[in-house]
C-alpha cells in the first residue's frame, strides 16, 4: 500500500487539498450575481430582523428554497462577523465546509465499497473538480447539499457493505441516513431524498439488495426525518401561506416543464459540460463509463451506476438546465473513474492505451493550457495581469506531466497529479484572477466609489439605483439600497435633502438628468465607469451622482 494511504494520512492529505482549493478566494472574490447575491442578502436580513422563518430579499418574499442554508449563514456570520459587514467569506464558509465534508465522506464510502486506493482517488477527483471548487467558493446551497447527499449515500454504503459481508449493520447508520435526508430537505427540498431513493430502490428492484428495507428501518427513520424537516415548513406555511405555491409551483415544478430564466439546453448538455466541470476526472471519464457498464453485474459497480444514471437521465430530460444541478452525481462518477483507473493498473483495460485514448489525453492537456490562457486574457481585458502572465507556462508544465503519465499508462498517477496540482490553477483563479478582473464587478466598483465620498459606512446615505439592479449591489452597499426609475427616483432623492447617492445606468441617464432639472434637484456626477454585466451579457456604463458639495470630494475619473 502506498505511504499516503496508511493510517490517518489520507484524511490529512484530503483535508489539506480541500483547504488549498477552497479557502483562497473566499474573501477577495466579490459577491457574484445573481443567486449568491440574493442568498447572502436574504441571510443578512434574517440577522437584521431576527426572523429565522421567513426568507426575504429586500422587501420581497423569497419563497424558493428552504431556510437551511440561511441558518448556516446566520450561524457563521453571527459567530465570525456582523450583518453590517460587507465581507463575503463568513457567508461562504458553510459552502467550503460542506464541500470538505462531502469529500471526506466519499473517501469513507469508497473505502467501504471498494478499497482505500479507490476511495482516496475518487475523493481527490471530487475535491478538485471545477464544479465543486466553484460551489465551495459561493454562498449557495449546492456544496452543502452535496454534503447531505454524501451523508445519506455513505449510510447506504455502510448498510450495503454489512449486507454483502454478512455482518450486522451498525446501529447508528439508519439514523444517519434519515437525518441526512431531513437535513437535505431543509437545504434544497427533494434532491437528497431523490438521489438516495433512486439508488436504494434501484438496488432493491434489480435484486442486488434484498435486505434494504429491514436495514433502513423506515418506521423509525421516517419520523426522524420529519422531526428535522417539518417544523420549519409548518412555520413558514403559517407565516406565509403563499410559500408552497411559489416554491413548489413557480420554482420547482416550473423547472420540470419549461425553461426557467432562459436556462435551457438539449439532451447531452450535462455530458458535454462535465468535460469541463468534472475536470480533472474527465481525463478518463469516457473510458471509465464504458468500463463501468461492462462491469454492471458487480454489485458495487451497480450501486455506483444506479446512483449516477437515473439521476443523470432525469436532469437531461428536465428542460431547465444549469451546470451545478449534476453535482450530486459526481461522487458516483468519481468512484467509477477511480475504479476503472485501478483496472488499468491490473491490466483489465487495455484499450486505455489505444491511439484514440492517447489523442484524448493530449487534447485534455491542451484544454488545461487553454484554460490558463483564458484566465490571463480575462484579466488583461478587465484588469491588470502582472505576474499572471506566467500562468500558462505553469499550466503547460503541469499538463505535460499529466499527459506524459497517462500516455505511458500510469493513469492513477496521472489523475492524482492532476488533482493535487489543481490548486496551482484553481486557487490562482479564485484568489487572483477573478478578483483582479475589475470590469466584471460593477457592484464592487459602485461600493468603492461610494466609499470615496463617504468613507464611514455608518454615516453613508443609502443608495438608490436605476437601470442597474443586480443583487450584488444590495449586498455590497447594504440593505437600505433601493431601486427606482425616473422620475420617481428624483422624488425620493429630493426627500432626503442634501444627503443622497444615486447610481444611474447609461440608458437611464438622460431621463434622470431631465427629471432632476425639472424638479429642481441639484446634482453632480461623482464617478463614471464602464463595466461588463455578465448576468445580462452586455457592457454597461454607470454614473454615481451625489449633491454637488459631496461630489467635489471625489474627482470625476473615468474607470474601466
Amino acid at each position: 500500500m502506498p505511504w499516503y494511504l496508511k493510517g490517518l494520512r489520507p484524511w490529512v492529505l484530503l483535508t489539506l487539498l480541500c483547504a488549498v482549493l477552497y479557502l483562497p478566494g473566499l474573501g477577495p472574490l466579490p459577491a457574484t450575481d445573481r443567486d449568491e447575491g440574493r442568498f447572502m442578502q436574504a441571510s443578512r436580513q434574517m440577522i437584521e430582523t431576527g426572523d429565522l422563518v421567513r426568507i426575504r430579499y429586500m422587501h420581497e418574499a423569497r419563497n424558493k428554497k428552504p431556510a437551511g442554508i440561511h441558518w448556516l449563514h446566520v450561524a457563521s456570520v453571527g459567530t465570525l462577523s456582523t450583518a453590517a459587514s460587507p465581507e463575503r467569506w463568513p457567508y461562504r464558509l458553510p459552502s467550503a465546509l460542506g464541500a470538505l465534508a462531502a469529500v471526506l465522506l466519499l473517501f469513507a464510502a469508497g473505502e467501504r465499497l471498494f478499497d482505500r486506493k479507490t476511495g482516496f482517488l475518487a475523493a481527490a477527483l471530487l475535491a478538485s473538480s471545477l464544479m465543486l471548487v466553484w460551489e465551495a467558493h459561493i454562498a449557495k446551497t449546492d456544496a452543502v447539499l452535496l454534503a447531505t447527499v454524501m451523508a445519506a449515500q455513505f449510510a447506504l454504503v455502510r448498510m450495503f457493505a454489512a449486507d454483502r459481508d454478512s455482518v450486522p449493520t451498525p446501529g447508528w447508520v439508519p439514523y444517519m441516513l434519515w437525518a441526512a435526508l431531513g437535513a437535505g430537505i431543509l437545504i434544497k427540498g427533494p434532491i437528497t431524498p431523490l438521489v438516495a431513493g433512486l439508488t436504494a430502490i434501484g438496488m432493491w428492484g434489480f435484486g442486488r439488495w434484498r435486505n434494504l428495507w429491514r436495514q433502513a428501518k423506515p418506521l423509525i427513520g421516517a419520523p426522524l426525518m420529519l422531526v428535522i424537516a417539518a417544523p420549519w415548513f409548518v412555520a413558514i406555511i403559517l407565516a406565509d401561506p403563499t410559500f408552497v405555491q411559489e416554491s413548489a409551483g413557480h420554482d420547482f415544478f416550473k423547472k420540470l416543464i419549461s425553461f426557467q430564466e432562459t436556462h435551457g439546453g438539449p439532451p447531452g448538455y450535462y455530458l458535454l459540460a462535465s468535460l469541463a466541470t468534472f475536470a480533472p476526472g474527465s481525463l478518463f471519464m469516457g473510458l471509465a463509463l464504458w468500463w463501468g457498464w461492462t462491469r454492471r453485474r458487480e454489485r458495487e459497480v451497480a450501486l455506483c451506476l444506479l446512483w449516477l444514471i437515473p439521476f443523470w437521465i432525469i436532469l437531461e430530460i428536465v428542460p431547465t438546465k444549469l451546470p451545478h444541478y449534476i453535482l450530486p452525481a459526481y461522487p458516483a462518477l468519481a468512484l467509477i473513474v477511480a475504479r476503472a483507473v485501478l483496472a488499468v493498473e491490473e491490466g483489465l483495460l487495455p484499450w486505455a492505451q489505444w491511439r484514440w485514448a492517447r489523442i484524448g489525453y493530449a487534447a485534455w492537456g491542451g484544454l488545461i493550457v487553454a484554460f490558463a490562457v483564458a484566465c490571463v486574457a480575462l484579466v488583461a481585458w478587465a484588469g491588470t495581469p502582472g505576474w499572471l502572465y506566467a500562468l500558462p507556462v505553469v499550466a503547460a508544465i503541469v499538463a505535460a506531466v499529466i499527459v506524459a503519465r497517462a500516455w505511458r499508462g500510469e493513469t492513477r498517477r496521472a489523475l492524482l497529479a492532476a488533482a493535487f496540482t489543481a490548486p496551482l490553477l484553481l486557487s490562482t483563479l479564485f484568489h487572483f484572477v477573478l478578483p483582479r478582473a475589475d470590469a466584471i464587478w460593477p457592484s464592487r466598483q459602485a461600493a468603492e466609489a461610494a466609499a470615496k465620498l463617504y468613507p464611514d459606512a455608518k454615516t453613508r446615505p443609502p443608495l438608490i439605483a436605476t437601470g442597474y439592479r443586480e443583487p450584488s449591489l444590495v449586498f455590497h452597499l447594504g440593505t437600505a439600497t433601493m431601486f427606482a426609475d425616473p422620475p420617481g427616483i428624483v422624488d425620493q432623492l429630493k426627500a432626503r435633502g442634501g444627503r443622497w447617492l444615486a447610481l444611474v445606468e447609461e440608458r437611464e441617464r438622460a431621463g434622470f438628468e431631465a427629471a432632476a432639472r425639472e424638479r429642481g434637484l441639484s446634482f453632480a456626477a461623482a464617478a463614471r465607469w464602464q463595466a461588463f454585466n455578465y448576468s445580462q451579457g452586455r457592457r454597461v456604463t454607470l454614473t454615481l451622482y451625489a449633491p454637488p458639495d459631496a461630489a467635489r470630494r471625489s474627482s470625476l475619473e473615468p474607470r474601466r
